[in-house]
């Protein structure tokens, strides 16, 4: 498994021309559909990161790799079973290349209302955040850094365990992530990486 970053602040218009012209039509249907400049250019640069790390690992151009999709939805590249992941925060992408279903999830570190955690997190994982049974006043409060960073180990897991089984967003609820094993990676400017792929063990 290896994982790369790219931002957005350093895509120039001449690269993400050149990016764009690279596009399934499908995807560029949605990239035109856009509005925001930032969304066009973190898509963009999102699958020319993947083609990027994809060539190099099938020894040909960006341009000859050919993504496809499980029923599901998961991309992987059919012929080399090469399956891969991408996400993106702000100005910050990130893609994850593995021979095994993988999935990758990155945020930038935020102020977030302890309700969210209340309303998609486990028991365990509240626990993981407060270090004690949460009462009223946790959940009415604000999360100190320790807890917002504990709260997005946890959102981002959730996310790349997600990406890598291929299920919807409703299983956000009943994934207790204490349970599982997750690579984690704290990035410059307070981003938080975490990856996860379907061999790893429950602890």
């Amino acid at each position: 498994m290896i994982w790369y970053t790219a931002d957005v602040r350093s895509f120039s218009p001449t690269e993400y021309e050149a990016a764009y012209a690279m596009l399934d039509g499908t995807k560029r249907a949605r990239v035109d559909k856009m509005r925001q400049k930032k969304d066009k250019l973190r898509t963009v640069l999102a699958d020319k990161l993947a083609r990027d790390v994809l060539s190099r690992e099938l020894k040909c151009a960006p341009e000859e790799v050919m993504f496809t999709y499980a029923e599901s939805g998961k991309p992987f590249v059919k012929d080399n079973l090469l399956y891969f992941s991408i996400s993106h925060s702000e100005d910050l992408v990130v893609c994850a290349v593995s021979k095994m279903p993988i999935g990758i999830d990155v945020e930038q570190l935020r102020d977030m209302s302890p309700r969210l955690a209340k309303k998609f997190f486990t028991p365990d994982e509240h626990l993981y955040i407060f270090e004690h049974e949460p009462k009223d006043a946790d959940w009415d409060g604000t999360f100190s850094p320790v807890e917002r960073l504990r709260f997005f180990e946890i959102w981002t897991s959730k996310e790349a365990f997600i990406k890598c089984i291929g299920h919807g967003m409703d299983r956000l609820r009943t994934i207790n992530t204490v349970e599982y094993k997750f690579e984690r990676h704290l990035l410059k400017e307070d981003y938080l990486v975490s990856v996860y792929q379907e061999y790893f063990p429950l602890f």
